[in-house]
């Protein structure tokens, strides 16, 4: 989970595939093409994190249209925001990190030096906002010019942000091998304060907004998803879903009323927001091969997008599966791809 603390050290070995369309081509992508980009990490060694991009309209993959140069270490937070992609890169473990500001061919047109190890970054009113797991706290930058604003203290290891309404919302996790936590910061994007703090199970590790609440999910062997109302702050409804356990990555569905995310057993769980009722929509086949690093559900096309660390090492994957769970295509991508951006 905290990529830059742990290192992943598997067995290496090679996956089947149904379909590996790869453009090895660098040329900027256009920009008024619809598609996902992948962001992967990399490994410790900085220069070989990579942006991709998948063309729908043309059904091909970009390997990394990043430019000028490289990412640097441990890219992990990615947003399209007024027109242009945000991307966060972490730095070295107790080091400032860097903001770049990329327009849709992967040109970079702004960067700044920020933060402490920054993760994850959400906007809202012409602003984004940062957590900064080590620091404890979240930053504020405006969107246009790229200068900090303000720091706002969280909690212990901020890491997953989300925005809903006027409000920002922090999952706080716990720090490595010290302090504990089991809060979600809520800030008030008017006025830049804290306004609350909202009490779970430890280790809130990923949230999404499904129409006027929040979902939030807690790193566990048995997974606790709770519902919160976005105006009154309220926790509106528990679901313990006692199988599987959760991970990360919680996505929404609106038009089915369902909630998709990596389970701790590394499979994709469907959640019936109606009735409760769960099961494994994609479950990993190999374990031993596969790792799920990043999911996102596209709900435009109905698809499930997946992304593969294999053994954070070698080149990753990236699979689209349709709506029911059956695998479409595959690509290659950088090392460890963990986020999935929708344009």
């Amino acid at each position: 989970m905290k990529k830059i603390l742990i290192v992943f050290l598997l067995s290496l070995l090679i996956a089947s595939c149904n379909r590996d369309e790869i453009v090895e081509s660098q040329l900027p992508v256009a920009t008024n093409l619809h598609g996902y980009y992948i962001l992967s990490e990399g490994t410790m060694s900085p220069g070989n994190a990579k942006l991709s991009f998948y063309s729908e309209g043309s059904d091909s993959f970009y390997t990394n249209i990043f430019r000028p140069g490289n990412l640097g270490l441990f890219p992990d937070g990615m947003i399209f925001y007024n027109s242009f992609l945000y991307i966060l890169e972490q730095g070295n473990y107790g080091s400032a990190g860097k903001l770049y500001k990329v327009d849709t061919s992967g040109a970079v047109i702004q960067s700044l030096t920020l933060g402490l190890n920054p993760y994850s970054l959400t906007g809202l009113n012409n602003k984004l906002y940062i957590s900064n797991g080590p620091g404890g706290y979240v930053t504020v930058v405006d969107a246009s010019s790229l200068t900090v604003l303000k720091n706002i203290q969280s909690g212990v290891y901020p890491q997953e942000i989300a925005s809903g309404g006027d409000k920002i919302f922090v999952c706080n996790m716990s720090l490595y091998g010290g302090d504990a936590d089991s809060s979600i910061s809520v800030i008030d994007c008017n006025s830049d304060g804290l306004i609350k703090k909202i009490y779970l199970k430890k280790d809130p590790s990923s949230i999404c907004v499904g129409g006027n609440f929040i979902y939030a999910g807690c790193y566990s062997d048995t997974a606790t998803i709770y519902k919160i109302d976005i105006n009154s702050l309220n926790i509106s409804y528990v679901y313990n879903v006692p199988n599987f356990g959760f991970d990360r990555d919680l996505s929404y569905d609106a038009a089915n009323g369902f909630l998709y995310y990596i389970s701790k057993t590394n499979d994709i769980v469907r959640l019936n927001l109606q009735t409760g009722d769960y099961y494994k929509l994609i479950p990993n086949q190999n374990p031993g091969t596969l790792y799920f690093y990043g999911y996102k559900y596209d709900s435009a096309n109905r698809r499930h997008l997946i992304c593969d660390a294999r053994d954070f090492a070698s080149s990753g994957k990236f699979f689209i599966y349709n709506f029911y769970g059956d695998a479409e295509s595959v690509y290659t991508t950088g090392v460890a791809p963990r986020r999935i951006v929708i344009k």
